[in-house]
């Protein structure tokens, strides 16, 4: 088997967990909930990789410029 997708799920900002326990999984970009990671409901029914995959922006705590605060 090959390699869907090394962007999954995971890494995109779009996946969302839903309180749904049938479809656990759900995509915003798409609006969809699914059984399985959505990248894969997505390749499964059009037979292409997501075209709307984007990474998750990383919080950096350690940036003084940005956290002005203490952390508790």
């Amino acid at each position: 088997m090959k390699k869907l997708n090394s962007q999954n799920c995971n890494n995109c900002k779009h996946l969302f967990i839903s309180h749904n326990k049938k479809f656990p999984l759900g995509c915003r970009a798409f609006g969809f909930i699914s059984k399985k990671q959505p990248y894969l409901e997505v390749y499964n029914t059009s037979g292409m990789k997501c075209a709307l995959f984007s990474y998750k922006k990383k919080n950096d705590i350690n940036n003084s410029k940005t956290n002005k605060g203490i952390l508790a």
